[in-house]
């Protein structure tokens, strides 16, 4: 379809018109509006997040994962009546993970080696400063155990991407492995997150502004809630690598729709994991209007702001300079709404459903 540059200036006028009128909508009449523009704040003081999230998106998209677009760059974008229910449902799924995890786990696992390892040794030279005895610090060789096959798996990755090919054994070692850590780095990323938004909902000291220090700490007190978001979290990667169709997509949305709020319970629910499943289940009854609410929102922002890259895409071409200039700007625009969304939704999950009303956050600014 020929598209003319008249055509083409009010379509992106009235696109954006659009999207600002929707923006003021969700922060005025929706049922979750103190959720909504909470997050807004948030993600405004925090910068880095977008700029982090949105270079994790576009080295993605560029190593060969269609992160920014998906399928839309080979589907006809003219097409509404087949692409809209597809796209909404793709956009509803992708909301549903952001519980789960919110960053790109590859190729951000490949930290995660160095990074352990400058975390055990910090807990070895300072376990108070952590919460923990020096007689439960032998507790964290669970973690020790890491170290070895991680940086085993950092030699494997770098053997195939210096030699191109492995044995049939080590191709599957590797590959079982890197499911293993994109797991794990998934979960610890999302752990720490969820550590940061509690601090920033419930401020310590407010004046100290030491929210990221004190999220890191009560994340490394609970690193056992963090093995069993890996273990959640590999389940997840498994369903998505079993394919886009059939019954696994269906399969992976009532997962992660019925396990959306374990993740805060665990960071916020006292063990054992048998009273934070439970907590779990209560969110779900005290706060299930407003999580579909927030869902819903979040899949009609995330459909059109990919149908919108997409269709920027088509315009500017693909695998060309245009395309890869524009690629930072997709990731950030994808990255800030995102995040967006992810954050009213973990606040809605932890105001009414996991802290008691008494406890009241911090008010929007």
């Amino acid at each position: 379809m020929s598209i003319s540059s008249t055509s083409l200036w009010l379509e992106t006028t009235g696109a954006i018109s659009v999207a600002a009128g929707c923006f003021w909508l969700h922060l005025r009449w929706h049922p979750q509006r103190r959720e909504f523009s909470d997050g807004w704040d948030f993600v405004s003081s925090m910068p880095w997040l977008i700029v982090l999230h949105g270079m994790l998106l576009a080295l993605a998209q560029v190593l060969g994962r269609t992160v920014i677009t998906g399928s839309l760059v080979q589907r006809d974008l003219t097409a509404w009546r087949e692409l809209g229910p597809e796209l909404f449902f793709e956009a509803l799924q992708e909301t549903s993970l952001l519980g789960h995890c919110l960053l790109p786990a590859w190729p951000l696992a490949l930290l995660l080696p160095p990074v352990l390892g400058m975390l055990l040794w910090q807990v070895a030279r300072h376990p108070y400063r952590f919460g923990i005895k020096r007689r439960q610090a032998r507790n964290y060789g669970a973690f020790s155990a890491f170290l070895l096959p991680s940086f085993t798996w950092l030699l494997l990755e770098a053997s195939s991407a210096w030699n191109g090919m492995l044995s049939e054994g080590l191709e599957n070692i590797r590959t079982a492995l890197r499911l293993v850590f994109q797991a794990g780095t998934a979960a610890c990323c999302q752990a720490f997150l969820i550590q940061l938004v509690i601090a920033w909902n419930q401020p310590e000291r407010p004046e100290s502004g030491s929210d990221f220090i004190i999220a890191f700490v009560r994340w490394v007190s609970r690193w056992r809630e963090t093995l069993l978001l890996s273990v959640l979290d590999l389940m997840i990667l498994l369903l998505q690598g079993s394919g886009e169709g059939g019954a696994a997509r269906w399969l992976l949305l009532e997962l992660t729709l019925f396990l959306l709020p374990l993740p805060v319970a665990l960071a916020l629910a006292p063990a054992p994991f048998a009273r934070q499943g439970l907590a779990a289940m209560r969110c779900w009854r005290r706060s299930v209007l407003p999580i579909l609410s927030i869902l819903l929102t979040g899949g009609v922002l995330l459909s059109l702001t990919r149908y919108a890259s997409a269709m920027v895409q088509s315009l500017t071409g693909v695998e060309n300079g245009r395309y890869f200039l524009l690629l930072p700007v997709h990731g950030l625009v994808l990255a800030t709404v995102r995040n967006w969304v992810f954050l009213a939704l973990t606040l809605a999950l932890i105001r009414p459903g996991l802290i008691p009303p008494s406890r009241r956050g911090r008010a929007a600014s």
